[in-house]
């Protein structure tokens, strides 16, 4: 049996949280951290294959995670930025996320996009 892969889950918002955990639990391990600190913790640990991230939450937020994410991993892995900001759609792809979805998010698009991130090769440019 192959290892599950390990998706981070960071929201400030514990029902988004537990229902982007409970679309994704069957097929992938699911971590969870409530703003960006708890999320550099995370990484720390478990190391996540992808990363679906917020972007306004108390403590730091998602560009601070972003930036500071850098330091350390590498490869950093893909992130998939799931936010009700829809003005910041371009500064995400500057800071490297390799998807953008608005909430409330479509669970059957957040699958599918959940999937082809993860089966790319492709990573966050550092």
């Amino acid at each position: 049996m192959t290892e599950k892969r390990k998706v981070l889950i960071v929201d400030d918002a514990e029902v988004m949280r537990k229902e982007v955990a409970t679309l994704l639990k069957d097929k992938y391990e699911t971590y969870e951290a409530e703003d960006g600190l708890q999320a550099l913790e995370q990484v720390r640990k478990v190391v996540p294959d992808m990363i679906i991230l917020d972007l306004e939450m108390p403590v730091m937020g998602g560009f601070e995670f972003l930036d500071k994410v850098d330091e350390i991993l590498d490869p950093i892995p893909p992130v998939l930025i799931l936010t009700t900001i829809s003005t910041k759609r371009r500064e995400t792809r500057e800071k490297g996320a390799q998807f953008y979805m608005d909430k409330p998010f479509d669970k059957e698009r957040l699958l599918t996009v959940v999937e082809h991130l993860l089966k790319s090769e492709s990573t966050r440019p550092n």
